[in-house]
């Protein structure tokens, strides 16, 4: 049987924003937040991480999970207000809605939102019309990057569920045991580091470092100023052998994993040539 649900892929996603954009341009939704959530479909949970002038931020956009097991659904007082189709997805009825938001309290997402405007309750539902044409939804359609993918989960030789094995993509908090259809991927790492002088201690700049991994491309910077290199998109979870080159120095060479989504692997200290 047929089970849509969408792929995310962190490592592609720049934090545009378009997909959220284009979501409330579609679904004409409006401007405005009640009770400090603001009215989207698709919104961005950001994190700002690092030190200066390094400093990235790192989004992850949020939506409704469409959970097989949906608490929303079981919390819902009005039977079809909150219909759970065949595909797994879960649509509200908004001539069926009273406007009660046990369901707002009930999801552990918080991808329901309580619209003003009309008295009743909103949120994603992977744009059913358009799937009812045989399209996608509009923020798949809109992203620049190819961050996001739809299709069946259900079916193994989807490209989609190719992706989530092959990425190792998983949904968000497991632990909720609501079994979503929304899979994510992890953020890329940021890497850090400074080239120092091992006798001095004085910054090395215009130094050489190559990243190298057999399960990643290979990565090439050179220090600043300050003596700091930063890797912008080496792989999460993985191990990458290091070496640092600079005029007047002996090689360095070490082996690193990177994991989590910044990493400061401090001051590598370079001795000089005799």
């Amino acid at each position: 049987m047929t089970k849509y649900g969408l792929l995310i892929d962190l490592e592609l996603c720049t934090g545009c924003k378009v997909c959220m954009t284009v979501c409330k341009g579609n679904h004409n939704i409006p401007y405005g937040e009640y009770k400090g959530r603001e009215y989207y479909r698709i919104w961005p949970d950001e994190k700002e991480m690092g030190s200066y002038p390094y400093v990235i931020r790192n989004m992850t956009p949020l939506l409704c999970m469409q959970c097989a097991n949906a608490p929303c659904v079981k919390a819902c007082p009005i039977p079809g207000a909150l219909n759970q189709r065949e595909d797994g997805i879960i649509e509200v009825n908004q001539s069926l809605c009273d406007g009660c938001q046990k369901c707002l309290t009930a999801c552990p997402y918080g991808a329901l939102y309580f619209r003003q405007d009309k008295g009743v309750v909103d949120k994603c539902d992977l744009c059913v019309e358009n799937i009812a044409e045989g399209s996608i939804p509009e923020c798949v359609k809109a992203c620049p990057t190819g961050a996001l993918l739809f299709g069946d989960i259900e079916d193994s030789t989807s490209n989609i569920s190719k992706m989530i094995h092959e990425k190792e993509a998983m949904p968000r908090n497991p632990e909720f045991n609501t079994d979503p259809a929304v899979f994510y991927t992890s953020h890329v790492t940021r890497l850090r580091g400074t080239v120092i002088d091992a006798e001095s201690s004085q910054v090395i700049t215009r130094a050489d470092i190559t990243l190298e991994s057999k399960d990643a491309p290979s990565i090439y910077l050179r220090t600043d100023i300050n003596g700091i290199f930063f890797a912008w998109n080496s792989r999460n979870n993985t191990r990458y052998s290091i070496e640092v080159k600079a005029t007047g120095y002996h090689t360095y060479l070490d082996e690193i994993t990177v994991a989590g989504e910044y990493r400061d692997i401090g001051l590598l200290k370079l001795n000089q040539n005799e």
